[in-house]
Order: C-alpha cells, then structure tokens, then sequence
C-alpha cells in the first residue's frame, strides 16, 4: 500500500502541474483583452465596419484603401462580420482569435470576388528609440511582390507577397523618399516623408496594378 502511495503520489504533482500550465495559458488566450486595427483593402468592397460577437464596433469603420485606429476587443475566440454600410449587409463572416495584451491589424483583402480578413500580429517594441521603423503591407490582388526602396538608394524590404506584411525595419528617422516596386516597376513614390524616432509605420498598398482602382499606397501609423 505504502509503494501505491509513493508511486501516486509524484504522478498526483505531475497532474496537478499539467492543470495550472493549462489554466494559465488559458487565462493568456482569454479573459483579457486585445487591440485591433481594421484596414480595407477589399477593392469591390464600400465603406464597412466590423462587427464583433454580434456588437458593432463603429470605431472600425473604415473606407476602401484606409484604415482606423487601434481599439479594445475581448481577447479569445471572436466572431468577427464585416459589414458593407452601402449595400447594408454582411458580406463575410469568420472566427479569429486574439491573444491577451497583443495588437493587431485586420487586412480586408480580396479572395477572387469576395473578401476575406487575415490577422496581423503587430510587433510594437522599440529595440532602439533612438531609430524610426517602417514596414510594407501588399493588399495589391493582382501583384507580384513587392519590395520598398529608398529612392535612389538601398532596398528597405523585399519579397513582400500579396495579402501580407513584411516586419519592421529600423532606419535614421527624417525626411525619407521612398518607392514601392512590383512587377518590375514602381508603383508608388513617397516624397518627403517626415518620419520620427521612437515611431513605427506602416506603407500600405491596395489596389490593383495596371488596372481601376489604381494600386497607390497609404501610411499608417502604428505607434
């Protein structure tokens, strides 16, 4: 009797390890809360706002081509609709799951001929304050991948695919020109770009390109 109770015993710690291991990642999925930021680059696609859990949230409302600010939502498992405020309906519906005290940004893309939404995780530290950071976002459908050249001089990032996002990149902040290049050739150009130490941006690309609406980027700011 005394060997059962030795045995049991470790394997009674061992389970009760595996259930508080469990208990805490749990309370990390969920419980808390996350940032969202909504970009539009669905190019059928009107003005529209998220709608979570069934609760519309006119704060992520946003335009074709444009963006809103960040903005708190339960962490978890989310219902999430988008909804087209012209045609006054949902025109896509899916389940994303936000990690506790994580920022993100929901791309509204193009699927063929309907949308679909993809979550970007935003990694919003500051290694060097002292630096500005900038990433590249291609919502361009009908693109090759694109990359982001200081003009006139060094490649920033390349090799950015359709519907994703490149990770951030220090530079000395001040005025900066940049261009984005796809399909071998430019695409956009950013002229005297103000950008600011301890900041991180974000070059957003939507449209289609050599076709209506014209791709052309757009500047967020993350941080």
């Amino acid at each position: 009797m005394r060997r059962s109770f030795i045995f049991l015993l470790p394997l009674a710690c061992f389970m009760v390890i595996v259930f508080l291991s469990s208990c805490s990642k749990d309370e990390e999925e969920t419980g808390g809360q996350a940032n969202i930021l909504f970009v539009h680059g669905y190019t059928f696609g009107k003005n529209s706002t998220l709608v979570i859990n069934d609760s519309v949230i006119v704060a992520l409302t946003a335009g074709y081509g444009n963006f809103t600010q960040y903005q708190l939502v339960n962490s978890g498992s989310n219902a999430v609709k988008v909804r087209d405020n012209t045609l006054d309906s949902i025109i896509h519906q899916s389940s994303l799951n936000f990690k506790k005290d994580v920022y993100y940004s929901i791309f509204m893309a193009n699927n063929g001929q309907v949308p679909k939404l993809i979550a970007e995780e935003d990694d919003l530290g500051i290694p060097d304050a002292t630096k500005t950071y900038v990433r590249l976002i291609n919502l361009c459908p009908n693109g090759d991948n694109m990359q982001l050249n200081l003009t006139g001089g060094a490649t920033v990032v390349s090799g950015v695919a359709i519907n994703s996002a490149s990770d951030f990149i220090a530079l000395d902040p001040g005025k900066l020109n940049f261009t984005i290049v796809g399909a071998n050739s430019i695409l956009s150009s950013i002229t005297n770009f103000s950008m600011l130490a301890g900041k991180k941006y974000s070059i957003l690309m939507t449209g289609f390109v050599g076709q209506t609406p014209k791709a052309t980027h757009n500047i967020i700011v993350n941080k």
